[in-house]
């Protein structure tokens, strides 16, 4: 008994809802996004220039160098050996900061 109810007044307050209009909608959309990259540009320079200054401290106290652009902060090393049939070790390293990718072959 009280489920039916329950479904009877959802429907009746659903019937009460001012639904917005699908300008109105695109027009919240458009503002919302715009704000964000607006905000994400701000706390991205705050982050470049608290890390300058965090690594120009450090630096200066231990001698100790972080790199400063965006995309070495973000590096990832990754290693694997391979061996083959033959007993040819291959070792593989890649860096994300890089386009490069070392490789060298050592014979067994």
């Amino acid at each position: 008994m009280q489920i039916s109810k329950f479904l009877k007044d959802v429907r009746d307050e659903m019937k009460n809802v001012k639904w917005p209009s699908k300008q109105m909608a695109t027009g919240s959309t458009v503002a919302v996004i715009f704000i964000s990259i607006i905000v994400g540009g701000y706390l991205y320079a705050i982050d470049l220039g608290l890390k300058k200054s965090y690594t120009q401290v450090v630096g200066a106290v231990t001698g100790v160098t972080i790199p400063t652009d965006s995309v070495a902060s973000a590096t990832s090393t990754a290693s694997s050996t391979i061996t083959n049939a033959s007993s040819t070790s291959v070792k593989a390293t890649t860096t994300s900061t890089s386009t490069k990718a070392t490789t060298s072959v050592i014979k067994k």
